[in-house]
């Protein structure tokens, strides 16, 4: 799975969109032009994002999701809220990504859907993600830690050690899940950029110090030639601020 959180060059300027805190994302500045659809999936409260991308490239239309918020002031007629979620399995409150209806391939994706993202993306068709050029996605990596298990004590002698003989075992399954997914989207996507989000720290996993909170920035690989492994460190200055900015930021994180 690591290894699917490759990094690369792309030789296209990057910049950041959005606030210097949450809200913000890092995406390549040539391939937010001329877009047709923005869908924005998990907006909560702050489209300071899509308020920027708006501003600097006026897509066509830009469509924001959240079913867990009732109605959301729009920063211009180009903005659409939907009272839906995104899932792998459409609904009354939730909608997929295969039933979005695109006029073009020029479209823009957005998700921050608090760990659905592996099921949807598990799920999606490799038509629909070819809909669009950039994808930004915030991807929760959750595993048990051995500190995690039953701190407190409150499990018998046998169960307290069920869970520990048992909690690798959980996280080579979930582990096996992300890198399933990432192999997925990395057949047709470059990833140019991650950021690490600080709202929750590192934890140590097969021998790694993973953040618990990737936010991963994605082209198409058909749009761009000359592409080259990033070497280097992140953060990177100007570009990746933390998450909450109450806390101290992650670093030493890439390559995990």
């Amino acid at each position: 799975m690591f290894s699917e959180l490759k990094m690369y060059n792309l030789n296209e300027k990057k910049i950041r969109l959005g606030s210097k805190s949450d809200g913000g994302y890092v995406v390549l500045k040539k391939y937010c032009k001329n877009i047709d659809f923005f869908y924005s999936f998990g907006v909560e409260d702050n489209i300071d994002f899509e308020i920027s991308f708006e501003k600097i490239f006026s897509p066509k239309q830009i469509q924001l999701y959240d079913h867990t918020i009732k109605k959301y002031p729009t920063f211009s007629k180009k903005m659409n809220f939907f009272k839906k979620g995104l899932s792998n399995k459409p609904s009354k409150k939730f909608i997929s990504l295969d039933q979005l209806i695109f006029i073009s391939n020029n479209n823009f994706l957005k998700m921050d859907i608090e760990y659905d993202e592996w099921e949807v993306f598990n799920d999606v068709k490799y038509d629909t993600l070819l809909r669009f050029q950039q994808i930004v996605c915030e991807f929760h990596f959750f595993f048990l830690d051995i500190d995690d298990i039953d701190q407190k004590k409150i499990l018998t002698p046998y169960f307290r050690e069920f869970t520990r003989n048992n909690y690798k075992k959980i996280n080579k399954m979930l582990f096996h899940k992300y890198e399933t997914v990432l192999k997925k989207i990395n057949n047709y996507f470059y990833i140019f950029h991650l950021s690490a989000n600080n709202s929750l720290p590192k934890k140590n996993i097969f021998g790694k110090s993973m953040p618990q909170l990737l936010e991963i920035s994605f082209l198409r690989k058909d749009l761009v030639k000359n592409v080259k492994e990033f070497k280097g460190s992140l953060p990177i200055k100007g570009l990746d601020y933390p998450n909450k900015n109450y806390k101290p930021d992650i670093y030493n994180f890439y390559p995990i």
